[in-house]
């Protein structure tokens, strides 16, 4: 089997949202000064869903410019805000 079996197949990626203490820092802060929340009504345990779909996609890192991915790319872990350590 090959990248060409695969093409136009989709999968979902199901992320679940957990926060950290650097978001509730942040969060605290952002109160404090009266500016808006960064949460947008997200709470620790939701679900995302990101479909995907496997095919030969353009991009920077192959020297031919495209190579055999799933699209769009997603982290295995994603932050609100960047952990500073």
């Amino acid at each position: 089997m090959n990248a060409h079996n695969f093409e136009h197949s989709t999968r979902d990626v199901v992320q679940q949202w957990y926060g950290t203490k650097e978001d509730k820092r942040i969060e605290e802060q952002y109160n404090e000064n009266g500016q808006c929340s960064t949460n947008y009504g997200v709470q620790d345990g939701d679900y995302r869903k990101i479909e995907q779909t496997f095919g030969n996609y353009k991009d920077d890192w192959s020297v031919s410019g495209k190579s055999w991915h799933w699209a769009p790319a997603v982290p295995n872990k994603t932050y609100k805000h960047f952990p500073s350590n």
